[in-house]
């Protein structure tokens, strides 16, 4: 029973192992077999390793490479009758149920030894040979003795096929094995389940299950337990590529934050990393750890250390760790990974400072009060909802929108919708009895006042919610023009102004130290959209290009005389008149003097410095371009524009993970909804499914 078991789990891993082999046999992503024995610590894998390598047509029991397995795994496995078992049962019975056309053989060029050697005719589709259950597993497990392998006999290799399923065809799959396609159909099924936020069980729903019978009548949908194990197994093979990724890459930033799951009560760190791949800005939601002790630093600290250990990073290639404002996880994190590397996420100091303004004007609280208390009206009476929809165009239906207590932007939304609709509101409850009283003509000039003051706000909020491109050098220009863009903004009520300035003065409070982050300033130094633009004290400016020349003679004692071609085009410009004062200033703007004579910076830094900034490019791809000209200030530059300034992302994973854990599956544990997480945040390509 043990051994049928073992076989089992080493088809499954196998299986998986194989559906993302599309090259060598032996190694997939630099993971090579021996490499991959350490993954699985499962050392009876080689027997099931070089069965799948012979049936595939891989290899062939010549090749001297198969010694090279046995040599490494010492398990001393009988080739000779796995392959003729092989042959003979198996690949009879694998004809029986597929179509194999010519084109599908080995060609002859390639696998005959000798001219006298003769085809042997394919084998009938009809046949009914069935496999002895008790012969292979006896094979698949004979490891006890280590043998000189002799040569496959010469028709070996005519009749030993790779047999493949033309995919158009799947009635034709067999429900006793379907080979390399019902491995596919079946990790096409986890792929959708952890796409789709679908259960588990889903392969066990009576409707999923008609679905297949119609497709492929003769294939058995595997069951909860089987779809799980095959989760597991995907998210071993997956995470084992995605270390070696990361082992490449030379800049990892990190977002992480804590999250309460409401059905269960349970708390989960969250972390998601963000690094260069292919010159683009590419993130993973790495790991979702339950936490199972008081959420104090050293204990957050601890549960750092056991997940750099988990995915082998090391500290030394972690250039910023972002998380909210939290004391905890704060000094959990200076603690773990140094004072330097930490940031505190723009966006959620940019949500508490508008916050706090909203709460703090206590006209404009009540407003939002008796907006909530319309909104909430009309989204539980019926008639009122009945009303809403008769008094609109049938092909634009809009609704009220209710505000989240914990995002001010909720409250932005819920103000303009209802501005929107105040015409066609007041018409409704002045029918309905015992309705919420509307508000007055002095009260909603003082709604379209916020609506003016907070829609910059709302901008810049979306500015910083993206994952993909780069944030840190946008802090500092997209601040600037905020205010610029805040200071101009024409109020009609006392309300408004007062609202006005009072978003002014904590902006002021809550941002006056940016210009003092290397990571923030740097970044923007080295974007070719802002260079100097944004640091209008010589002193400042002088001191931060002294500190990336310092950084330059750091990584190279004899940096290159070449200069940059600016040979990019300048994108259209935004709509968005948030970024209208950062055009202007490009397109009058003037050379800058230097603040340093040119004998004390790198002349890369100059001749970058001393080209006119660009409008609309990608700074990554920028450098990407001229790193090879400039390599030195190139890697400085992709070192910071590649690190992110918001904590948006691990946000955006707890999002996920309340859609995964739901009413119906709340005891799903914390390794598999860490596992569901992972591969859903994986793009198609990198789960190697064809």
């Amino acid at each position: 029973m043990k051994c049928i078991k073992a076989k089992r789990s080493s088809e499954r891993s196998f299986n998986v192992y194989f559906s993302i082999n599309h090259g060598d046999a032996f190694s997939v992503n630099g993971v090579d077999y021996k490499s991959y024995m350490k993954i699985t610590q499962n050392k009876s894998d080689a027997v099931d390793f070089c069965m799948e390598l012979i049936r595939d047509g891989s290899i062939t029991l010549d090749d001297g490479r198969i010694d090279q397995i046995d040599m490494s795994t010492n398990c001393g496995i009988n080739y000779v009758e796995i392959c003729n078992y092989a042959n003979e049962d198996d690949l009879e019975d694998d004809a029986a149920h597929v179509n194999i056309s010519d084109e599908q053989h080995i060609p002859a060029s390639k696998v005959q030894k000798d001219t006298n050697v003769q085809a042997q005719p394919s084998i009938s589709k009809n046949s009914s040979v069935e496999p002895n259950n008790d012969k292979r597993d006896e094979l698949l497990f004979n490891t006890s003795s280590h043998q000189q392998h002799p040569k496959t006999p010469e028709n070996y290799a005519i009749k030993l096929q790779r047999f493949k399923f033309s995919g158009n065809d799947l009635s034709k799959l067999s429900k006793e094995k379907g080979g390399a396609q019902a491995a596919k159909i079946k990790n096409a099924m986890v792929y959708m389940i952890a796409k789709d936020d679908l259960p588990l069980s889903a392969t066990e729903k009576e409707g999923f299950r008609y679905l297949m019978s119609i497709v492929a009548p003769n294939y058995e949908v595997p069951k909860k337990t089987s779809i799980t194990r095959a989760t597991e197994e995907n998210y071993k093979v997956l995470s084992g590529i995605v270390k070696s990724k990361l082992a490449k890459a030379e800049n990892l930033t990190l977002t992480t934050d804590i999250w309460t799951e409401t059905m269960s009560t349970r708390g989960f760190l969250g972390l998601t990393i963000h690094f260069l791949e292919n010159g683009k800005m590419s993130y993973i939601e790495l790991d979702t750890i339950e936490l199972d002790e008081n959420r104090k630093a050293p204990y957050l600290s601890k549960i750092f250390e056991e997940f750099l250990l988990k995915w082998n990073i090391s500290k030394d290639k972690i250039t910023t760790v972002v998380t909210d404002g939290g004391t905890n996880i704060i000094k959990a994190v200076k603690d773990t990974f140094g004072e330097h590397k930490h940031i505190t996420c723009f966006a959620h100091k940019l949500n508490v400072a508008i916050s706090n303004v909203i709460t703090a004007n206590k006209a404009l609280s009540s407003i939002v009060t008796k907006t909530k208390e319309i909104v909430t009206y009309c989204k539980r009476s019926t008639t009122a909802a009945d009303e809403l929809r008769k008094a609109q165009d049938d092909d634009n239906t809009l609704r009220l929108v209710q505000d989240v207590p914990t995002r001010w932007n909720s409250t932005f939304y819920m103000l303009c919708r209802f501005e929107k609709l105040s015409a066609t509101v007041s018409s409704i409850l002045l029918k309905l009895r015992g309705s919420p009283p509307m508000l007055d003509s002095d009260e909603m000039a003082i709604v379209r006042d916020a609506i003016n003051v907070l829609r910059h706000a709302e901008t810049l909020t979306k500015e910083f919610s993206g994952a993909k491109y780069a944030t840190t050098s946008r802090v500092i220009p997209a601040m600037f023009c905020f205010r610029e863009c805040l200071a101009v903004v024409q109020n009609e009520t006392s309300v408004g102004k007062n609202l006005q300035k009072e978003l002014m003065a904590e902006l002021d409070k809550k941002f006056s130290d940016l210009d003092k982050l290397p990571f923030l300033t740097i970044a923007t130094l080295l974007d070719p959209r802002y260079k100097r633009m944004y640091f209008p004290s010589p002193l400042m400016c002088s001191s931060l290009l002294r500190t990336v020349h310092s950084m330059i003679s750091a990584e190279t004692n004899a940096p290159e005389d070449e200069s940059i071609t600016n040979d990019e085009s300048e994108a259209t410009n935004s709509s968005d008149d948030l970024w209208t004062h950062h055009r202007d200033r490009i397109l009058h703007q003037k050379r800058y003097a230097q603040e340093a004579s040119s004998d004390d910076l790198n002349i890369d830094m100059m001749q970058f410095l001393n080209k006119p900034n660009l409008m609309n490019i990608d700074p990554i791809n920028f450098w990407m371009h001229h790193k090879e000209n400039t390599p030195a200030l190139g890697r400085i530059a992709l070192k910071y524009l590649s690190t992110v300034a918001i904590s948006v992302p691990c946000e955006r994973l707890f999002s996920l993970a309340s859609n995964i854990i739901t009413e119906k599956r709340n005891r799903l544990s914390a390794e598999h909804l860490s596992n569901l997480i992972f591969l859903k945040s994986l793009d198609r390509q990198n789960w190697h499914l064809s």
